[in-house]
């Protein structure tokens, strides 16, 4: 039992990491590109960190959508 609880930790720990560190800062570039630098604002203003790391992870699947039907 306790050795179930450290192994979801684990992964939670690095899920957190991959999501909100590799994910943010892709969708970061992409969103700056399509909104023209308008957002995601600067980190120093309150912004939802979530959206931008899902937004890229969605390009991601869309993305490997068409890959493999092509």
């Amino acid at each position: 039992m306790a050795l179930d609880a450290i192994v979801e930790a684990i992964g939670n720990v690095i899920i957190d990491y991959v999501f909100h560190r590799v994910f943010y800062w892709s969708g970061w570039v992409v969103l700056k590109v399509i909104t023209f630098g308008r957002y995601p604002p600067p980190q120093s203003q309150p912004h939802n960190r979530d959206f931008v790391a899902v937004f890229f992870l969605i390009l991601l699947g869309i993305g490997a959508t068409i890959f493999w039907y092509l």
